[in-house]
């Protein structure tokens, strides 16, 4: 009878061993659930951070183009306006010239109109 007391026993022992493990297997599928569910959030926070990132790209990329575009405006304008400055440049020294041309006919014109001094008296 020693015996069976025994092996019940050791029934008993294993019994609350396999029920000890059975919750550390338990707590183990809990965690790996609780573990699943943040990777699975974490997958779906990068495909939205790999979207805001490939706006993003998109997005510069569209900028970089104005830019570029708006660059390209300024240097026609520079250009235009020191196309404008040289024509203003130019018409300016037509202007001094004519100025210049109209004091000289002027000049003469007076010459001109003035008598010439009378012969020294003999």
């Amino acid at each position: 009878m020693l015996r069976p007391a025994m092996t019940l026993a050791k029934l008993e022992a294993s019994h609350l061993e396999c029920t000890d493990k059975q919750d550390d297997l338990d707590a183990a599928n809990a965690e790996l659930e609780e573990l699943r569910q943040a990777f699975r959030a974490t997958q779906l926070e990068c495909c939205e951070v790999e979207a805001r990132a490939a706006r993003a790209r998109d997005n510069s990329s569209k900028l970089e183009g104005e830019c570029d575009h708006a660059l390209a405006e300024i240097e026609q304008l520079r250009l235009a306006i020191q196309g404008a400055a040289n024509e203003r440049d130019l018409a300016l020294t037509k202007l001094a010239r004519r100025r210049h041309f109209i004091a000289w006919a002027h000049d003469i014109a007076t010459h001109l109109e003035t008598p010439p001094p009378s012969p020294p008296a003999l």
